[in-house]
């Protein structure tokens, strides 16, 4: 069993048991109080960085969503970028072994659509000073990769390879630190709040 599916098997009922006694057991009014412990704690750490919304993730562990924001704020502003920064160590990894060759496409596939990479092209549409725009016909230099030895060749896949990974990780770290800091105003914005 992997590490997703234990995490799903210790989800709580949120149905509370009852007990099969015929004493009358007088209790408070609604559910007990909600307890964060370190199961829940990595359960939506996990989701949210699996891109789960913050409804799903409350129906999963037996909540509103206004308990899961107030016990699990920090796991749902950091879920995201942590699960980044997995897969971007784990891009790193496959880019550097020759063996994993279907595993580039499905981590720069996940970096895009998760990490807020993306591919761009600057289209300029005029000239300096709106002049027209002054086209110079250069020959590009092409590398036939036919008369490169096998050495050479896995040389130059290796650089292209590990350029990626460093800016895989260069994103995936600053989305963190990005994160991180959210988290901190937000919890400054919190105490100043409290003081008034």
């Amino acid at each position: 069993m992997d590490e997703i599916e234990q995490l799903v098997a210790e989800i709580p009922d949120p149905r509370p048991k009852r007990k099969k006694s015929k004493e009358v057991v007088v209790r408070g009014r609604g559910r007990p109080a909600h307890e964060p412990t370190e199961i829940t704690r990595k359960q939506v750490l996990h989701f949210c960085g699996m891109g789960m919304t913050q409804k799903q993730i409350s129906v999963l562990l037996g909540i509103a969503p206004i308990t899961l924001m107030k016990h699990y704020r920090r796991e749902l502003d950091i879920g995201e970028a942590q699960m980044n920064v997995n897969v971007a160590n784990n891009l790193y990894t496959i880019a550097t072994d020759p063996a994993h060759k279907g595993g580039v496409q499905a981590a720069i596939f996940w970096m895009k659509t998760r990490g807020r990479w993306r591919e761009t092209s600057r289209v300029e549409h005029t000239g300096a000073d709106g002049e027209a725009i002054k086209t110079e016909s250069k020959k590009a230099e092409v590398i036939d990769s036919s008369k490169l030895s096998p050495e050479h060749r896995e040389a130059l896949r290796e650089i292209i390879a590990s350029a990626i990974a460093k800016q895989a990780q260069d994103d995936a770290h600053k989305a963190l630190k990005d994160v991180e800091q959210n988290y901190e105003e937000a919890e400054y914005e919190e105490i100043d709040e409290d003081e008034e």
